[in-house]
């Protein structure tokens, strides 16, 4: 996949992409009835940076050539298959609020599923840090294109805001639309390295073989079986969870607990022997689909006060702040006076940060 600056002589391409989006009214809030001038102007403005998203040309020739179809350099601009998706970056205010950006993205129909949009989500990120942006905002992600929520999440995006009923779906009717929020402060992942990293890594549930790695595992990170959240003990080495490994060694630990009626899922413990390798993203993907499956509604995990790393990382897998407990650390110290004072940086550990992402979004 390339990405490519759009000019005038790429409109009936761009076009080709836009109409059928916005015919179909599902993902934009922009009139369906838009002639092909309003919506060039409208993708073309002058605070628009354009980009267009072109499959590889040997990929194009070799498909081809597998299907018996005829050469298709010298289609029309506006059917080249070359050209399947486009989008804009722009500031998303002004003068104050020019520090966010923002980015529209549009896949032709017939490409949906190629990698257009996640390239070009990776392409508008890393182009937006270069123009010196601090965050990306999308404010009108609407709720009912679930594999676009779910794209922006994988690439670090958090719902940090809902609309009630904002868009009017042709066939859902009154529909929420999302606000979905990313910090460019933080290192871009190269998707390409992480898929590899990703393949790399086998996940599998905890089997009773693992019973020794899994107690080294917890004695190493927390020096003991029994993890205490939010006010309770767990007996992690007997809890249900997932193991990682990369090259058959043992390379991970996930474990979680299913409590208030298998409504939500709690991970007790996450921990991974390399870090910055793709991981702990791997595990945590394996407890959401657990949680799924067993019917959970929301998945949940709570962290120290001193553990900023963490922080960092469960925002950028999507999750979201949704509460403090503030000295709930000191509380359990009374009941476990061996609990360390200081964690992380020298930091005195006294509070639990929950993090949460709802699986109904």
């Amino acid at each position: 996949m390339r990405m490519r600056p759009a000019n005038e002589a790429d409109d009936d391409a761009i076009w080709a992409i836009l109409e059928p989006n916005i015919r179909a009214g599902e993902t934009w809030a922009l009139p369906r009835d838009w002639s092909r001038a309003e919506a060039i102007a409208y993708w073309r403005a002058s605070s628009h940076e354009v980009w267009l998203a072109e499959r590889d040309e040997g990929a194009e020739r070799d498909e081809g050539a597998a299907r018996g179809d005829a050469a298709t350099s010298h289609a029309p601009t506006s059917q080249r298959p070359d050209i399947i998706g486009t989008y804009f970056l722009r500031a998303a205010q002004l003068g104050p609020g020019a520090h966010i950006a923002n980015a529209g993205y549009m896949v032709r129909p017939d490409a949906w599923g190629m990698g257009a949009a996640s390239a070009m989500c990776d392409h508008s990120l890393a182009r937006a840090r270069e123009r010196g942006f601090t965050a990306m905002q999308y404010y009108f992600v609407v709720a009912s294109n679930e594999r676009a929520v779910a794209l922006w999440q994988r690439k670090g995006f958090a719902i940090v805001g809902r609309s009630p009923g904002a868009f009017q779906h042709p066939t859902l009717g009154p529909t929420d639309a999302l606000v979905m929020y990313r910090s460019l402060e933080v290192p871009l992942v190269d998707e390409a390295q992480a898929a590899a990293t990703r393949r790399a890594v086998t996940i599998r549930p905890i089997e009773p073989r693992d019973l020794h790695e899994v107690r080294a595992e917890l004695e190493t990170h927390w020096h003991s079986h029994d993890i205490w959240s939010l006010g309770r003990c767990h007996h992690a080495d007997a809890l249900p969870g997932f193991v990682a490994e990369r090259d058959g060694a043992f390379a991970g630990l996930l474990t979680l607990h299913l409590d208030q009626g298998n409504w939500q899922c709690e991970v007790i413990t996450l921990s991974s022997r390399r870090t910055a390798a793709g991981t702990g993203a791997a595990l945590l993907a394996a407890a959401e689909h657990y949680a799924r499956e067993h019917g959970c509604r929301r998945i949940y995990l709570t962290t120290t006060n001193d553990n900023t790393n963490a922080m960092r990382f469960y925002q950028r897998q999507g999750w979201k702040f949704t509460q403090l407990h503030a000295g709930i650390v000191d509380r359990v110290r009374a009941l476990v006076p061996d609990m360390p004072l200081k964690g992380f940086d020298g930091i005195q550990i006294r509070d639990e940060i929950e993090f949460e992402r709802w699986l109904t979004e």
